[in-house]
């Protein structure tokens, strides 16, 4: 076999394994975002149920999570999430687990481009505030505007390598 033909033959062996990695990494990361220590196979439909459920009420990803972690009872709103709960709650979530996988805040776009442009005029209050906030991510912040989703107006529709 030439060597050109043995390079492609292993690099489609290697593409080819890349789909049981993904999915096996995804699975562990929702997991522990759920609270399952070791999630498996059967896991995947509770996962992925619950992600459907997020998309159809269009809820925040960063909130949503730590709703569930904080205040399961409230995290959503909504006839299908009580249904999925209760067989979330037979899996016997680990709370501290979720507490460690599911941030109270992240560096939300919006908030980003706000101490950017701020500090473009010499003002870095917004940078060191989110600066600050972001030393401990899971910690609510005493500024609860650095868990607000962006507004219709405060939409960042580009970004720029580095921010």
């Amino acid at each position: 076999m030439p060597a050109r033909d043995a390079a492609i033959a292993r690099y489609t062996e290697i593409v080819n394994s890349f789909a049981p990695v993904y999915q096996s990494a995804w699975r562990d990361a929702f997991g522990a975002k759920l609270g399952l220590a070791a999630p498996g196979d059967a896991d995947v439909d509770l996962i992925t149920e619950f992600l459907a459920l997020m998309a159809e009420l269009g809820a925040d990803f960063t909130n949503t999570f730590r709703a569930l972690t904080d205040n399961p009872d409230a995290a959503l709103e909504h006839q299908a999430f009580s249904a999925w709960r209760a067989k979330w709650q037979a899996r016997g979530p680990d709370h501290a687990l979720m507490a460690q996988s599911n941030p109270a805040i992240i560096p939300r776009n919006h908030r980003v481009e706000e101490a950017i442009q701020s500090a473009g005029y010499g003002d870095w209050g917004p940078f060191h505030a989110l600066h600050s906030a972001l030393g401990s991510p899971y910690a609510r912040p005493e500024d609860p505007s650095f868990t607000t989703p962006p507004t219709p107006a405060e939409e960042v529709r580009q970004t720029f390598c580095g921010t």
